[in-house]
């Protein structure tokens, strides 16, 4: 996509992950005064199959407000090095982004720091919120990736995929329908267009780990005590409503806000007819609030 902002040099635009694969950063830099700190750090972490650039929209906004914002794309992801959309233990994803955090606030050590996660960068956001609860001030959620979905996977799929997926790991089990990212065709093509999109099979091992991961988080969802804010389709065909609902009913936290859009599917930030444009209103205005303790 040609709207994604990019690290301003070339030596600036990776970092390189523990197992010495170049991972593609993006920064939203702020307009500041000289010696100004920005207001607070967000970082982005993307969905499956996908890319930071797809955040843009977002990303913009919190950075006029006076926000640095920042991600990378995953390993294996678009720009990043790696087999595409293919891990061997979800940490992987959780530790680069610990990785590229870490080095982004040690320049700011004072700064409150937040996380965007959308869809399968929702699941990652919440597996490092768990390790690390004080970590950020705050997650905003984006259709995320909590439940597995009995109706997309049942009992006996699941059993026989974990068998299979130690014995052929790279076995191809499904693709992303891209009539499930949004109701304005015009992003749909959009997305079948972008080159930087895997528009390939998911493979066994890493969606067996994504749910796992999912089912980690259902049973540890007492475990949420930081604020979190939810944006959701309620026809969502990739994510259900079911997975917000049960955080907000079992979580700790004391500052938890679900916001279900009605007709919306997957890209909650790109829908049309102005619920994108309000989505995009409602993430900046729900970290601005909580920039300050």
């Amino acid at each position: 996509m040609a709207d994604d902002k990019t690290c301003e040099d070339d030596s600036a635009a990776y970092i390189v992950n523990a197992d010495k694969q170049k991972l593609y950063c993006y920064t939203w830099k702020p307009q500041l005064e000289e010696g100004q700190n920005p207001k607070a750090l967000v970082f982005i972490s993307h969905g499956l199959a996908e890319h930071c650039g797809w955040h843009a929209t977002y990303a913009e906004k919190l950075a006029e407000e006076g926000m640095l914002v920042f991600g990378h794309d995953h390993v294996g992801h678009g720009r990043s090095e790696g087999e595409p959309v293919y891990i061997d233990d979800i940490q992987v994803y959780i530790r680069d982004v610990r990785q590229h955090i870490t080095e982004v606030t040690a320049d700011y050590p004072d700064i409150p720091l937040f996380i965007v996660g959308y869809s399968m960068g929702g699941t990652v956001a919440l597996m490092l919120g768990f390790q690390e609860p004080k970590l950020f001030r705050g997650m905003v959620m984006l259709a995320p990736a909590i439940m597995p979905d009995a109706n997309l996977v049942p009992a006996w799929k699941l059993f026989f995929g974990r068998m299979v997926s130690y014995i052929i790991p790279r076995l191809p089990v499904s693709k992303l329908d891209p009539n499930a990212m949004s109701t304005d065709p015009a992003v749909v093509e959009r997305y079948i267009a972008d080159p930087l999109v895997w528009h390939g099979y998911m493979k066994g091992r890493p969606t067996l780990l994504l749910l796992d991961a999912m089912t980690h988080i259902m049973s540890h969802l007492a475990d949420i005590t930081w604020p979190i804010f939810f944006l959701q389709g309620d026809i969502d065909p990739l994510c259900a409503l079911a997975g917000p609902q049960a955080v907000m009913d079992k979580a700790s936290s004391t500052d938890k806000t679900l916001k279900v859009m009605k007709g919306a599917y997957h890209l909650v930030h790109w829908e049309p007819n102005g619920e994108g444009t309000q989505a995009v209103k409602d993430i900046v205005d729900w970290v601005k609030e909580r920039c300050t303790p």
